[in-house]
């Protein structure tokens, strides 16, 4: 390790500091974080804390560590770094990220999970020293920008194609174009060629959903394909979890359009376990308990928990033409799912009802072809964050450790996949 590290303890590197509390009614609408041990969970219109800042979880959810890049407000659940005492803030991050399991560990509490820093102050580490810091935040930052930079790409590319779809089969453009005699737009653009064009009818005519295109007609969820309501393998079988197959909550869906990897998985046997529950590559999944309307598609055979209700289409060419739609249902979703109760639940055979306009086949078939590229590129971008975030957790652990030093080939790896 030499003499880049040294031996001391949390509470000589930084100080941690409880956070403060604040209800609802007290907070004021604003742009100021309310950081607590889950991420930010509100806003207001005061500060408590300069950026940049560090927060754990300190009640109710430990393990979870935080950077803040404006000044915000540490809620009361959460702990923050108090005094960096010149270290870098984005390295003690990085730290505390790496001590995430530890951190579960240290619970004190009796009915709600708590972290004390009394307990993390005197913990006693290896730290290097503030030049090895900066150059391991380097390696650790560029690695989470190329995230951040694929995921800004995938937002510009699914508004190109939401906004495609609005265009066509909400606002009925070309259709409108057509009636007032004039060519519908974007003719001379790849996105709406004079074939395409001309799948698009003249006429406006009422049905159950309000006006729709002439030759278009309405249909119900379970028309497109097969309904599948999901449902967790017997937790009490070890054999059933730990292999290779896709076992889909709604905890891996958040700010994804592919699920690409997920916290847990099945064997074949939990796979085989319950064969009706399988679901194939392409299926469209919606989330209808609890959280609602949660929107995404698979990209291997998969299993779901019963919080998730799938649709297998019929037809691959209207894949992503439901995709869109269901995104745009998301109210309808949830007024479906309130129902009186506590919990929000669209059940099964509510979901499978939901009418829908279908257009003809060959303009679902005209859409799919060209968002296509646009929907592989997203897919690509997210593969590539799956691989650049196992490289980030796998690398940053033994540099911050001083296991592997910044010479090390794994880092020049790492510095030639940020690129």
């Amino acid at each position: 390790m030499g003499s880049n590290f040294f031996s001391t303890t949390i509470g000589e590197q930084i100080t941690l500091q409880r956070g403060f509390d604040i209800t609802k009614k007290e907070q004021q609408e604003g742009n100021v974080p309310v950081v607590s041990s889950g991420g930010i969970s509100s806003y207001h219109n005061v500060s408590k804390v300069e950026a940049p800042g560090v927060v754990l979880g300190r009640k109710g959810t430990l393990g979870t560590v935080f950077f803040v890049e404006k000044d915000f407000w540490p809620h009361d659940t959460s702990l923050w770094v108090k005094d960096f005492k010149g270290n870098n803030p984005q390295f003690v991050y990085y730290f505390f990220k790496g001590m995430s399991a530890e951190l579960k560990k240290m619970d004190v509490g009796a009915a709600n999970p708590a972290l004390n820093r009394n307990h993390v102050h005197p913990l006693q580490v290896e730290w290097p020293r503030r030049e090895v810091q900066d150059q391991i935040v380097s390696v650790g930052a560029a690695l989470d920008q190329k995230i951040t930079l694929n995921n800004q790409i995938n937002q510009t590319l699914e508004q190109m194609a939401q906004t495609l779809f609005k265009s066509w089969f909400v606002d009925f453009d070309p259709v409108k174009a057509k009636m007032n005699g004039e060519q519908p737009k974007g003719m001379d653009a790849p996105f709406l060629s004079k074939e395409v064009a001309s799948l698009f009818p003249e006429k406006l005519v009422e049905s159950e959903l309000g006006l729709i295109p002439e030759g278009w007609d309405i249909a119900s969820i379970k028309d497109f394909g097969s309904v599948v309501c999901g449902k967790t393998p017997s937790k009490k079988n070890d054999e059933f979890y730990g292999g290779d197959v896709p076992f889909i909550k709604i905890p891996d869906t958040h700010g994804k359009v592919f699920i690409t990897e997920t916290t847990d998985t099945l064997t074949q046997a939990g796979d085989e376990s319950q064969p009706k529950k399988r679901i194939p590559e392409n299926s469209i999944c919606v989330s209808c308990i609890a959280t609602v309307g949660q929107v995404f598609i698979t990209t291997k055979p998969s299993h779901t928990n019963q919080q998730i209700n799938s649709l297998v289409p019929y037809d691959q060419n209207s894949l992503y033409y439901l995709l869109f739609k269901f995104k745009g249902l998301n109210k309808h979703f949830h007024d479906l799912a309130s129902g009186g109760s506590a919990t929000l639940n669209m059940n099964t055979s509510t979901f499978s009802k939901v009418a829908l306009v279908r257009p003809t086949a060959d303009l679902l078939e005209a859409f799919h072809k060209t968002v296509g590229g646009l929907m592989e590129k997203m897919l690509a971008n997210q593969l590539e964050n799956a691989t650049v975030s196992e490289l980030r957790d796998t690398l940053l652990p033994k540099l911050l450790s001083g296991e592997i030093d910044l010479e090390n080939v794994q880092v020049e790896q790492a510095k030639a996949l940020a690129e």
